[in-house]
C-alpha cells in the first residue's frame, strides 16, 4: 500500500518549467520522439500554434504545444 501512495505522490508533484524558444529538434528530443512523429503530433494543432519564424517556435507557441501535448516526460523525470 505504501508503494501505491508513493507513486500517487510522485505523479501529483508540481514541476517548474521555464518556457523558452525551442527548435523542432529540441522539442522532439524533450518528448523522446523522432522529428517526423513530432510533426505528426503537431498537425492537428497547426492553426492554433501558427508558423515558425526561422528555426524556433516562440515562447507563446511553445506554451501552446505544451498545453496540447502535455509536459514532456524528459522534464518530469528530471
Amino acid at each position: 500500500m505504501a508503494d501505491k501512495n508513493k507513486k500517487a505522490a510522485e505523479t501529483n508533484e508540481e514541476v517548474s518549467f521555464t518556457i523558452t524558444p525551442l527548435t523542432s529538434n529540441q522539442l522532439a528530443k524533450l518528448y523522446g520522439i523522432s522529428l517526423k512523429t513530432l510533426y505528426r503530433w503537431l498537425e492537428p494543432f497547426r492553426d492554433s500554434i501558427g508558423e515558425k519564424y526561422g528555426r524556433y517556435y516562440n515562447n507563446a507557441q511553445v506554451k501552446i504545444i505544451l498545453q496540447k501535448l502535455g509536459m514532456p516526460l524528459e522534464i518530469i523525470k528530471g
